[in-house]
């Protein structure tokens, strides 16, 4: 079975299809985690079930690095040597006893709250990325630790509001398209929203080169890392603040409430730097007219995250839900490399020079 992920990860074009074909039934006749998958075959449909095993394959054996300065990511298998050193690798064996462990404990995690069986089948059918899966590390090593983020005791299924409100919201975008406001929604999540959520920077300088991993795949001491359950909540969270920017069409922000994927939201949204607030219909307008290299509206982090590069991140810095926010193009050339409380700071001081100078 080893030989068969190497081989996939070198053809010239990596197929999930194809690996899956080649492996999948030699997990199925295996002993405790055959019972297992046969249990789950009863309980999903066909395609939840393929889509299972693909996300299985992926999660416990593949990665998607970034591994030469300047490079683009690849497809490639966790017992690469260059990723072992980083702390990211695992050896195959290892690999093996994380897919095992996901397999042996699923339908025991999906019987514990509707919601996790909900969550499971909400990615399974409309997840991103591709082959996604309901998944995620437990804690990051700290530097000087000689252990792997990817290793069996710390990767397991997982679940947070958030993660299934954003699910829900796909679910929503996709069977919902053909109403124009949606459709716009779900334009903005393809083209936008889902690149800030899940993938890291283009970031060629620094220890750590990373040009548009997945979050949880990036260097676990990289400021760009982050959490698969953090990127899902940051992905609700700016769908959120576009349901509140000024002019949201009332009818569309109340069914998204009575599906269970929004709380009530005003129209109140305010770029957090300027404190003015964010029009919906200029927001539309400009995604419908888009100018190369001109935007004024971003994603930012109120944190930079170089402002983290010697510390741990927390529920205010790093790529966190708390820390991430829609930004007027204003906002963004004020802001610069501050901290939203230095920046905030430096507003005051101005506004309290104009007020001595008779200028306000």
């Amino acid at each position: 079975m080893q030989d068969a992920f190497d081989t996939s990860v070198t053809a010239n074009r990596f197929s999930m299809p194809r690996l899956h074909t080649a492996v999948w039934s030699q997990f199925e006749n295996l002993d405790e985690a055959g019972d297992a998958l046969r249990t789950l075959k009863d309980r999903l449909s066909d395609r939840e079930y393929k889509k299972l095993g693909h996300g299985i394959l992926r999660q416990a054996f593949l990665v998607e690095p970034v591994l030469a300065r300047g490079g683009a990511t690849s497809v490639n298998v966790r017992w690469e040597p260059r990723l072992v050193a980083q702390q990211r690798g695992c050896s195959y064996d290892d690999c093996l006893l994380i897919a095992t462990g996901l397999i042996l404990s699923l339908a025991d995690w999906m019987n514990e709250r509707e919601e996790h069986d909900e969550l499971l089948r909400l990615v399974l059918g409309y997840g991103h990325p591709s082959h996604a899966l309901p998944a995620d590390y437990r804690t990051r090593p700290e530097p000087d630790e000689e252990v792997s983020i990817h290793r069996p005791s710390n990767l397991g299924w997982t679940y947070t509001e958030a993660m299934v409100r954003a699910a829900r919201l796909r679910k929503f975008l996709k069977e919902e398209r053909e109403d124009e406001e949606v459709a716009f929604l779900a334009r903005v999540v393809d083209k936008k929203v889902q690149i800030k959520s899940y993938l890291t920077d283009r970031a060629q300088t620094g220890d750590h080169q990373t040009n548009r991993e997945k979050r949880w795949e990036a260097h676990p001491q990289s400021v760009q890392f982050a959490f698969r359950r953090d990127c899902m909540g940051i992905e609700f969270r700016l769908m959120e603040q576009i349901c509140a920017f000024n002019g949201f069409p009332q009818d569309l922000r109340n069914q998204l409430h009575e599906d269970e994927v929004l709380d009530h939201v005003g129209d109140d949204f305010r770029c957090p730097i300027t404190l003015m607030p964010i029009s919906f219909d200029d927001f539309q307008d400009e995604v419908f007219n888009q100018v190369h290299g001109q935007s004024n509206f971003q994603v930012g982090h109120l944190n930079p995250l170089k402002l983290n590069d010697e510390g741990e991140p927390d529920e205010e810095s790093g790529h966190v839900p708390a820390n991430i926010s829609w930004i007027s193009a204003d906002g963004n050339r004020i802001q610069g490399s501050l901290s939203l409380t230095d920046v905030r700071t430096l507003l005051t001081g101005i506004g309290n020079n104009y007020k001595a100078e008779g200028y306000l």
